[in-house]
């Protein structure tokens, strides 16, 4: 290799010149591509609508527009807010629930209120208490809920549910805990 001929003109199988290091080559390459404005290729291109991801092949890709990397959602009848919106549920409550809980507080909930357990069992994090005032009674102002999912496994194919109910009604708090477990048609029930 003739001395005029610069080290980094060279082939990349020839040994570059002595006292000179390979990595420079690499890093004035990197850093002339970074201020001539060149990009590296992004494997999926967002059409200029955002309305759908395209691979580099041209594929549809299964992947949100680049502005929201992920896929979100909010849990309906606020539970994702801690809360149980009866008014919402009662509009759209489909049949007469299951009775999940047993028991004294079982008992002092409507056919709303059994609704909004499944709810939660539904759609609620492990861990998270969902809290709810229950329809106003005659005789006392109405009772206040607390259901929290605890943990969920499987059993026998079916997701379930282990959760603690607390209430008070009439002023005396009251707390259950039970399993649930969610039949193929998407209904809450306890096994028994």
């Amino acid at each position: 290799m003739p001395a005029s001929t610069p080290w980094w003109s060279t082939p990349s199988t020839a040994a570059p010149r002595p006292g000179r290091r390979p990595t420079l080559g690499l890093a004035a390459a990197i850093v002339a591509s970074v201020f001539s404005g060149a990009t590296m290729a992004d494997p999926l291109k967002v059409s200029p609508g955002g309305a759908q991801a395209v691979s580099a092949t041209g594929i549809p890709a299964k992947m949100p527009p680049a502005k929201m990397p992920y896929a979100t959602y909010a849990a309906p009848y606020g539970i994702d807010r801690g809360t149980c919106d009866r008014s919402q549920l009662a509009r759209r409550s489909d049949g007469n629930p299951a009775a999940l809980i047993g028991a004294r507080i079982g008992h002092s909930m409507d056919r709303i209120d059994q609704a909004c357990v499944a709810r939660i069992l539904e759609f609620a994090p492990d861990r998270a208490a969902v809290r709810w005032f229950g329809a106003p009674r005659m005789d006392y102002g109405g009772p206040a809920f607390a259901v929290t999912p605890l943990r969920t496994f499987e059993r026998d194919g079916k997701y379930c549910r282990e959760y603690q109910a607390l209430a008070t009604i009439g002023g005396q708090d009251e707390q259950g805990y039970g399993i649930a477990c969610r039949m193929t048609d998407g209904v809450w029930q306890t096994p028994g």
